[in-house]
């Protein structure tokens, strides 16, 4: 893992999140599976997102390579 990697991976899932949460509400708001869960589709991006941002870190990639 390297900061342009991993920052790539984060500015990719928030621009995903952003363009589904202003665009389309239903699909945000719609289940993730047809299994009859409570859980949505924007709840796994968030998921995501999160993940992504713990990965970031770990990793340490906070910072730009000199």
């Amino acid at each position: 893992m390297n900061y342009n990697f991993m920052s790539n991976m984060q500015c990719n899932i928030i621009d995903v999140i952003r363009t589904i949460k202003e665009g389309n509400e239903d699909v945000w708001n719609s289940p993730k599976d047809e299994d009859g869960t409570s859980i949505t589709v924007g709840d796994c991006l968030d998921d995501l997102a999160y993940d992504i941002d713990q990965l970031y870190k770990y990793f340490n990639c906070d910072k730009e390579p000199n």
